[in-house]
């Protein structure tokens, strides 16, 4: 009999401490409709504490003729799940929310003779967007545009010439309309185009001929200004990312020279200024004068390469995928205060491979202290190729990292993407994730791929 009491008292015990070590994340739950294939997964917050989901359908068969599109679901303020699925515009671009509900987009129209048309699309946190506003109608160059501003104020893009240049244009919004778009770099071949705001400073910069430039207009100025050469990149083998954090703006990229040699480096736009600093290098991997046993610049194709973004105070937090040997790992840099990143640390846990998702900061002037940050990653398989499992960790104001969580249930989740909500102050992830058959012997019209979310409060 005491025995049978003893076995009760801890099956209690144990009920009771799974009740109260809850998981930090909500159960997932499956925000689409299946379909062959989810890719591109997104999210954003609205002021008015909406959460706004987007994802990239493609049906069977895998080909170019496929049938394929953008769907959205919401969850309304207080909401435990999303709502229905609906069908969005074709966005080329993440959202970008601002003021209380406001919403833009960039997507784009096929024309005749390889042409597209750029075009805006304003709408609203309840997934509702008015008739397209055209920006600019010109030749294809195959890169995608670039979006920025708190109100979504500056598109940049790359566009092909008659005579088989790749040339930069930008436009500012004025009045809800993007007008009279100007050419920032007429010769070359440019590549991988980003555009950043920071209190009225804008700037847009590329890669061209293996070195990466800008301009930029200043606060109040109705110019661009001139030319910067800002540092070495690699040709068509750069990536760039860009963030505006208070008065100060963030260029970074990786650079990949070769086979065995590639670098991160950073640029500066200081307060006030006008012109990027001379850039610093953050980290530079194996080559032939210095052999290492870690590689970046490339990642397998479920992992972002870089991501840059701004953090209060005017500092900002970058995130890169690097190889690890025969594996992949995600780390990290940080500003503290100044104009300098620190030493570079890793974030995913060295027993397993993984690749970087996305990353979210927690703004000023809520109950979640200032720079507390999320990462999410997808953890691979076990050849190291697709995502397995989407995983998170948080990073504190005071620069800790705190343990490694579970997003995702079962399997085959990847893409993982991230948001911090101003309202109910929690992050909601959204990532893709095949559930169901699979393997070379199952039809494709077989396969269910969803689009799933889970939310962690701060």
């Amino acid at each position: 009999m005491g025995r049978v009491v003893c076995i009760a008292a801890l099956l209690l015990a144990v009920c009771a401490g799974v009740a109260v070590a809850a998981p930090p994340w909500s159960p997932p739950e499956s925000v689409s409709s299946p379909s062959p294939f989810v890719d591109a997964p997104d999210v954003v917050s609205s002021a008015d504490g909406r959460t706004i989901a987007s994802w990239r359908w493609t049906g069977a068969p895998a080909a170019p003729d496929a049938p394929t599109g953008v769907r959205m679901a919401v969850r309304e303020p207080g909401a435990p799940e999303f709502g229905p699925e609906i069908t969005g515009p074709d966005f080329v671009t993440p959202l970008v929310t601002y003021g209380r509900d406001r919403v833009v987009g960039l997507d784009t129209r096929k024309r005749s003779r390889g042409r597209i048309s750029l075009r805006a699309r304003f709408g609203n946190s309840k997934g509702r967007f008015g008739e397209p506003r055209t920006i600019s109608t010109y030749a294809d160059a195959g890169s995608p545009p670039s979006l920025a501003g708190p109100n979504g104020s500056l598109v940049a893009w790359i566009a092909k010439s008659s005579r088989g240049r790749r040339i930069v244009r930008a436009a500012v919004k004025s009045r809800g309309r993007f007008r009279h778009p100007v050419t920032l770099r007429g010769r070359g071949r440019a590549n991988d185009v980003v555009a950043g705001t920071a209190l009225g400073v804008s700037w847009v910069a590329w890669e061209r001929s293996g070195l990466v430039e800008a301009r930029v207009k200043p606060a109040g100025g109705r110019s661009w200004g001139r030319l910067q050469r800002i540092g070495k990149g690699a040709p068509s083998a750069t990536t760039l990312a860009t963030v505006g954090s208070g008065r100060r703006g963030y260029l970074a990229w990786i650079a990949r020279e070769s086979a065995e040699s590639a670098f991160v480096r950073v640029a500066i736009l200081p307060v006030g200024g006008a012109r990027f600093l001379k850039a610093r290098t953050i980290l530079q991997s194996c080559g032939p004068s210095a052999p290492c046993d870690y590689d970046i610049g490339r990642a397998p194709a479920d992992g972002e390469v870089l991501r840059l973004v701004a953090a209060p105070e005017r500092d900002a937090l970058l995130a890169w995928s690097e190889g690890l040997g025969a594996g992949w790992r995600v780390a990290a840099a940080a500003t503290d205060g100044g104009s300098r990143f620190s030493d570079s640390f890793t974030v995913s846990p060295p027993a397993a491979s993984a690749v970087l998702g996305d990353l979210a900061v927690a703004p000023p002037g809520g109950p979640v202290p200032a720079r507390t940050a999320v990462f999410v990653w997808s953890r691979l398989d076990a050849v190291d190729e697709l995502g397995d499992r989407v995983q998170a960790r948080t990073y504190s104001s005071d620069n800790e990292l705190g343990p490694v969580e579970d997003v995702s249930d079962m399997d085959r989740a990847r893409l993982p993407a991230v948001a911090f909500d101003f309202q109910s102050h929690s992050w909601t992830t959204v990532w893709s994730q095949r559930i169901g058959p699979d393997g070379p012997g199952v039809p494709q019209a077989q396969i269910t791929t969803f689009a799933r979310a889970s939310t962690r409060p701060g």
